[in-house]
């Protein structure tokens, strides 16, 4: 995750259905969210959250020690990796980073069973 420019191209666009799912979350145009890109958001989300479903059942929240980044509808992502993506003003424009990556966290703990 780097910031190559407002009109990076998403290095993993999401599949169909998650593109709506995106396109469905509330629009967010403040803090280190904006304008960052919510395909990379949702992905570094369930990449994670399958990580830690796959290393401790058990345990079905993140836990953070570092800086949070919170959004309107009280959903939390950590700081540093929501300032890290790219930005993006093209697909699912506006949408809030936010709630994308804990979408992903919570589809990755899903999937991992």
């Amino acid at each position: 995750m780097s910031s190559r420019g407002p009109n990076h191209a998403c290095p993993h666009p999401a599949p169909a259905a998650i593109a709506v799912a995106l396109d469905a979350l509330h629009v967010s145009q403040s803090g280190a969210r904006r304008h960052r890109c919510v395909a990379c958001a949702y992905h570094h989300g369930f990449e994670v959250g399958h990580e830690a479903a796959g290393r401790d059942r058990r345990t079905r929240t993140w836990q953070d020690a570092e800086a949070r980044e919170q959004c309107e509808d009280g959903r939390a992502a950590p700081l540093a990796v929501i300032e890290a993506l790219d930005e993006n003003q093209g697909d699912h424009r506006h949408r809030c980073a936010v709630c994308a990556w804990a979408l992903g966290w919570r589809d990755g703990v899903a999937a991992a069973g």
